[in-house]
């Protein structure tokens, strides 16, 4: 006796048990379309969202379309870079370290109404002014500096103005080594 005799004997004996199990095949079927039909919902909504600013139904041309916004927006970026990095260059150059210093140059006026100023870059290229103010007049003086040296004598107070810049100030120029700046 072969499996399916068996089975049709069963089903003939029992017919209330036969029954049964016919329900629950189907029940199984019925959650298996259930669970089929949620899925093709689910890849439909994302074929859907894919295609959704295409006037076209053809995948390949929505595709290629993202490849190409892909590789725009990799451009963008490469010159976004680029541009970066010339702003970062230019902004070494530029004043990033201020120091003041305010002092009495003459034991007659009080008040600190003399300064030294330094204006300093990334590298500590900059310049240092000093005014000296007294009650007959007041004198303005520039002294350049590279790496935090100048090519003439710092004073004491515009030594600690390049330090309250932080920068790296050192006290006199190198014999010979004055440098017009």
């Amino acid at each position: 006796m072969n499996f399916w005799q068996q089975i049709s004997s069963t089903f003939e004996r029992e017919p209330g048990t036969a029954l049964a199990i016919l329900a629950a095949a189907a029940a199984v079927m019925g959650l298996l379309v259930l669970y089929l039909l949620g899925s093709v919902v689910m890849l439909r909504r994302r074929y859907s969202f894919l295609l959704r600013h295409e006037d076209t139904q053809d995948l390949g041309v929505v595709f290629a379309g993202l490849q190409r916004q892909v590789e725009t927006m990799q451009e963008d970026l490469r010159q976004l870079r680029e541009e970066a990095e010339a702003l970062r260059r230019q902004a070494e150059r530029c004043i990033q370290k201020v120091g003041l210093v305010r002092f009495d140059a003459f034991e007659d006026v009080g008040g600190e109404q003399s300064y030294a100023l330094a204006l300093l870059d990334a590298k500590d290229n900059g310049v240092v002014l000093t005014s000296l103010y007294s009650r007959s007049d007041s004198r303005t003086y520039a002294k350049g500096l590279r790496s935090g040296r100048s090519g003439y004598n710092l004073s004491d107070e515009e030594l600690r103005a390049i330090r309250e810049a932080g920068g790296q100030a050192e006290p006199r120029a190198a014999a010979g080594e004055e440098t017009a700046i």
